[in-house]
């Protein structure tokens, strides 16, 4: 086995399995004889962990168990289980397989969650998450059990024992910990004294003596307290005389560690637990007892609909400007969400957090934002006069009724588990406040003023004049004019959201100076919408415009008005968000709008608008809308770019755009700013892949004119390309001629794809067809897009290899690949389609259409005329070409004799004799191309090698700047890790390097076909060589001993002319008569001589003799025949193989100069250099935002 030198690779499992330099010496020696011919998966954990820790049981570095360790490389290294179906159970699926590994150790693959668990044989059930799966072509010579194999990488090494971070790393980070013990670490934090009291109570079951005793005590509280008395002291006295039962024995002190403290709040909770049913009746039908008019009081709170804060207290517009309500309204919605949890609970903990929590959030000034606590700042600050009627309006918003509340009131007053907590404290505060609400609900409330109230506020809402309203309006209409709904929607936002705009026109002059502009600019509902954003929301264009008039009015400068059209709700949109279907309003207030204004989605308004596709005037829209935003953005002083209008899933303007993206490449032309025509998003959708999902075929003819394009691009990792979501044929043939001219071989034809389809001919089935556009005239480069079906086209080329015996294209291979497809239990393939079908199938058909492309392109190119025919036929007349040839080469093949076939192939007069001068020359041809070829092989397996390096150490590139992040990262130094991660960030490669490394792949398999086509000659170049000419010269030294036999015994014998003309200018010919007859109608043997007619007279043993001598001759004579007959054929075959062999080596120059050219240099280097591009246009985007970011900031 030869040795090679290969760069190191950083992974040290990848570098020992695959690039051993000595593999005959290796500690894995037997390992590699076992994976020889093996098909394998290698299962690959960050390169990180492998050079950052120790195995703890090893006492070894996972680095040097790499090198030096089989079991745990075996260990990594997966074969297909032979009992797959016989072990699978209730926890597999049919989409899970199972597989061993080298160390006897079962895997469960769950190909659809991307998850690995380990089965049996292993102490602990292990869980291994799969990162990515990527293909490996196998570059080593010593596995041949697959050119191809597959590398899972995993997120840790598949170890029994703890992982121990290294020395160099423990130095940097001194954190850090063993990755063992943080995956035992509780992924949610749990309350400790919620565990308590799990352990406790189980105890307590568990001791019959406790159980019992703790049953007799709540048997007495039910027996000795009155059915009306909740009688709190009894329940305190129980509790002691629990604690002191349980503290006596001095269990939970020893063996739980509880301190008296702790063993106490623990009684308390379960004996609450245990009473709170019968505690929580006693004290409800007290309540009710006590609770003066309980049944008209519950009627009429919730006959009362619309609460408003004026109407608990008038003056509070005065203290409280409109522009900080909202978020006030924010505050009371947070706090009623939480306050109805309290019918919910049954404890004093749980009553008593949920009653500070909602106190809190009314008080609390981060919970409406930054925005909020600015205000308070400003002097916007809640006393308790405030709060008292702000969490009066809650208990009237909410669920919870006076005698809820007053119940829970007094449950937190006297059941709590120290006496005095509720005396001291938040909580006290808490009580005493909530005492103070359920005072004012029940005694100062006037209920009837309420409801007279709301129903006037109803009716308010309800009627389009406000002529209509009674006078009881216009003695209290301040304080209705003010009235806010539970959704912060004011008396002009509802009247703008039903569209009654004749009463919002007399609500802005009747009641001016109520509603004055002031109030119009400041009316926010609890979304935080502006009246303008509610009524383009609302498609209220009548009331928008007559907002848009006031503003235009009443704005005292333009900063005021632009402040006013920018504000965003919510969802961070503003105006321009909602501006889709009125363009008049769009040019009013168009310039002023904030185009690079993002929502949460990060969506702009441009972006929003970009995707309305269900309007009507869709092309004018995205027109004029663009026009007005590129007026915006020169107002401004910015420049235009089109990242600013990226959403967070990664989409571009042109991945939305519907049609005419003219509008954005020619501007981009025009301003010279650069545009990312092959941008993936998130899901790694290009532009291109998106028009043709969604059959936008005129983006797609727009785009490809583009030259920056780049067309085979991937959505990694499944390896879906345009095709698979198109077959119209329509743009089939557009796609078809824009390829054909653009870095094919030699233009002729373009396969498209293969996929499973209804064919185009309605009689026949859906099944699988193959896509092409072929080239019908090079004059005007019309083309043609057709579709065949996959099976028509394995025999169409089973119907080339025949005819095109000698060829240096691999048809063998070719046929055999195609035929692959349609045998699905093909041995070969079995271990491959384990593999999920998005990582394997969509490669073998990519390759395989790529090198049949290549194939056909040359044949048409070479022999136009025979090729071409076939293909444009139609499916039906194409089944009888198929037919017709194959009948013709059947009856070639039943010609009685090869002597009759070398003369139909030839001609008899065309017919040429070989002499050894003309195999020496042969010979000697062939061997100086053979070395040639030889050269060249080699050097194309070294540029394979090179270029699959280039691939695996980009990877490496990646892994050890993910590394160095990492380690950063850990530094307890905060700034440098921001730092280095923003750098990150700016020149983040990922996406390049994807992309180069299957541009890499594409590259490697041009070399390895180049090869493959190189290997063909040369088998038939050594076949002539080393098997033709040396069968040859083994026939001429026959016929050379023949005939120096025949004239040593036969001097006198004439000699047919063939065998002279055969042997001429050679020694063999001598003796020879001078008067050999040439005509070659005589017989090659003539006893003329009068001498041997004579001796029939000399007696019958000399005529015996004689006849023994001339049977002799004519069996030597028929013997040299028969050899010169087989010479002839053989020297003929050699002749007609070489001249078809030098033809092909000439095509194979041609090949060869236009291949190496065009494929492996000019498209690789295009393509790179679009890439190239492509990432500068990345690096520069994000090193704009993060320029914005730090201006921001």
């Amino acid at each position: 086995m030869s040795q090679y030198h290969l760069p190191t690779l950083l992974n040290p499992l990848l570098n020992a399995v695959f690039n051993c330099p000595d593999p005959s010496h290796s500690p894995f020696k037997k390992l590699f004889t076992t994976l020889k011919n093996q098909q394998f998966i290698l299962l690959v954990p960050p390169t990180s962990t492998l050079l950052n820790y120790t195995d703890s049981y090893y006492k070894l570095s996972l680095n040097e168990l790499c090198y030096h360790n089989s079991d745990f490389l075996g260990s990594h290294i997966l074969t297909w289980s032979n009992a797959i179906d016989s072990n699978k159970d209730s926890t597999t699926t049919n989409d899970d397989e199972e597989f061993d590994n080298l160390n006897g150790n079962k895997f469960i693959i769950k190909w659809k969650h991307n998850i690995i668990f380990t089965r049996g044989n292993f102490s602990n059930d292990q869980r291994f998450k799969i990162l990515k799966i990527h293909p490996l072509t196998n570059f080593n010579d010593y596995f041949h059990g697959s050119k191809e194999f597959f590398l899972i990488f995993i997120d840790k090494p598949i170890t029994v024992s703890s992982l121990i971070a290294n020395d160099s790393l423990k130095c940097l980070l001194p954190n850090t910990r063993d990755l063992k013990s943080q995956e035992k670490e509780t992924p949610l934090v749990q309350d400790l004294s919620q565990q308590s009291k799990s352990s406790f109570e189980n105890d307590l079951n568990k001791n019959e003596a406790w159980n019992l005793k703790f049953g007799i005590l709540s048997n007495n509280y039910k027996i000795e307290s009155s059915e009306l008395e909740p009688n709190h002291k009894l329940f305190r006295e129980l509790v002691n005389e629990a604690f002191i039962e349980i503290d006596s024995k001095k269990f939970f002190q020893k063996k739980k560690n509880f301190t008296s403290d702790q063993l106490f709040q623990l009684t308390h909770d379960y004996m609450e637990r245990h009473l709170y049913d019968e505690i929580w009746s006693r004290i409800w039908k007290m309540m009710m007892n006590s609770v003066k008019n309980y049944a008209d009081d519950q009627k009429a709170q919730h006959l009362i609909k619309h609460f408003s804060i004026v109407e608990i207290d008038p003056n509070f517009y005065d203290i409280f400007p409109l522009k900080f309500v909202p978020m006030l309204e924010k505050n009371l919605k947070h706090s009623v969400t939480c306050i109805n949890k309290l019918k919910s609970t049954k404890s004093y903990t749980e009553k008593s957090t949920i009653l500070i929590e909602s106190l809190q959030i009314i008080t609390d000034s981060n919970t409406g934002g930054e925005e909020s606590k600015d205000k308070n700042k400003s002097g916007y600050l809640i006393d308790a006069d405030n709060l008292l009627n702000l969490l009066t309006l809650v208990i009237l918003q909410s669920n919870i009724t006076l005698h809820d509340l007053k119940a829970n009131l007094y449950y937190l007053k006297y059941f709590s588990t120290d006496e005095s907590s509720s005396s001291f404290g938040i909580l006290n505060y808490t009580i005493a406040t909530f005492h103070m609400v359920s005072h004012v609900l029940e005694n100062v409330i006037d209920w009837d003023r309420l409801k007279e109230k709301s129903d006037l506020i109803e009716e308010l809402i309800m009627t389009d004049d406000l002529s209509t309203l009674s006078s009881t309006f216009e003695n209290d209409k301040k304080t209705l004019l003010m009235y806010r709904n539970s959704n912060g929607e004011s008396l002009l936002a509802l009247s703008i959201i039903n569209k009654q705009n004749k009463k919002f026109t007399q609500y802005l002059i009747e009641y001016e100076d109520i509603l004055n502009m002031d109030i119009i600019s400041n009316d926010q509902s609890m979304d935080s919408s502006t009246l303008l954003l509610q009524a383009i929301r609302s498609n209220n264009f009548e009331a928008a415009i007559i907002l848009v008039k006031l503003l235009f009015q009443n704005c005292r400068n333009q900063k005021e008005l632009i402040s006013y059209i920018n504000q965003v709700d919510i969802h961070n949109r503003n105006i321009g968000h909602y501006l889709v279907i009125n363009l008049t309003i769009l040019k009013i207030i168009g310039q002023f709008i904030n185009w690079k204004q993002k929502d949460v989605n990060g969506r702009t308004p441009l972006f929003t608008i970009f995707r309305s596709y269900d309007q009507s005037n869709y092309d004018e829209l995205v027109c004029q809308v663009f026009q007005i935003a590129i007026k915006w953005y020169a107002a401004n002083n910015l420049k235009f770019q089109m990242n600013d209008h990226d959403d967070s899933n990664g989409n571009s303007l042109l991945h939305i755009l519907q049609n005419n993206i003219s509008i954005l490449l020619d501007y981009a032309k025009d301003q010279n700013i650069p545009i990312n025509l092959n941008k993936m998003n998130c899901k790694g959708f290009t532009p291109l892949m998106m028009y043709f999902k969604y059959k936008r075929y005129d983006n797609i003819r727009m785009i490809i004119k583009e030259e920056k394009l780049i067309f085979n691009k991937f959505q990694s990792p499944n390896f879906i390309d345009c095709f698979d979501y198109s077959v119209d044929s329509s743009i089939m043939n557009d796609i078809g001629e824009f390829l054909l001219s653009n870095g094919q071989l030699f233009g002729k034809i373009i396969v498209l794809s293969l996929k499973k389809q209804m064919s185009t001919v309605p009689s026949l089935p859906r099944g699988l067809y193959i896509n092409y556009t072929i080239l019908i005239d090079e004059a005007d480069k019309s083309t043609l897009t057709k579709t065949m079906k996959f099976t028509s086209l394995v025999k169409f080329l089973k119907i080339m290899k025949r005819k095109y015996a000698i060829s240096f294209l691999p048809l063998d291979t070719l046929l055999n690949e195609s035929q692959s497809f349609l045998d699905k239990k093909s041995k070969n393939n079995n271990n491959l389609r384990t593999i999920p079908l998005r990582y394997i199938e969509k490669l073998r058909i990519r390759r395989f259409l790529k090198r049949l492309n290549t194939c056909l392109d040359v044949l048409l190119h070479f022999d136009d005329s025979t090729i071409a025919t076939p293909l444009l036929l139609s499916e039906t007349e194409l089944l009888e070409w198929i037919s017709i040839e194959e009948s013709k080469l059947r009856r070639s093949s039943t010609t009685p004799s090869a002597k009759s076939k070398l003369e139909n192939a030839m001609g008899e007069k065309k017919k040429k004799e070989l002499k050894p001068e003309n195999i020496n020359i042969i010979q000697n041809f062939l061997k100086f191309n053979l070395n040639e070829l030889n050269t060249i092989s080699m050097n194309l397996k070294v540029l394979s090698k090179l270029v699959i390096f280039m691939n695996l150490k980009t990877l490496d590139i990646h892994d050890a700047q993910i590394r160095f992040n990492g380690l950063v990262k850990g530094l307890n130094n905060k700034e440098v890790p921001s730092i280095i991660e923003k750098s990150f960030n700016v020149i983040d490669s990922s996406r390049y390097d994807d992309d180069k490394g299957v541009l890499l792949e594409s590259l490697h398999e041009d070399i390895s076909f180049f090869n493959e086509c190189t290997l063909k000659l040369i088998h038939d170049v050594e076949n002539i060589i080393k098997i033709k000419i040396p069968n040859w010269w083994k026939l001429y030294g026959e016929l050379l001993e023949l005939n120096k036999y025949y004239h040593k015994n036969f001097p006198n014998c004439v000699v047919h002319a063939r065998r002279t003309d055969l042997l001429s200018g050679n020694n063999a010919n001598t003796n020879t008569n001078t008067n050999t007859n040439t005509n070659t109608n005589s017989p090659q043997r003539l006893h003329h001589h009068s001498e041997h007619q004579n001796n029939s007279n000399n007696g019958v043993f000399a005529n015996l003799i004689e006849n023994q001598k001339n049977k002799l001759e004519r069996k030597t004579s028929h013997h040299i025949d028969e050899t010169i007959s087989l010479l002839e054929s053989l020297g003929s075959g050699l002749l007609n193989k070489h001249e078809h062999l030098a033809e092909e080596l000439n095509r194979y120059m041609e090949f060869k100069n236009r291949f190496f050219g065009r494929n492996i240099m000019k498209n690789f280097v295009g393509e790179d250099i679009k890439l190239l591009e492509e990432h500068v246009l990345v690096l520069n985007e994000n090193m704009n935002k993060n320029n914005e970011m730090f201006l921001t900031s």
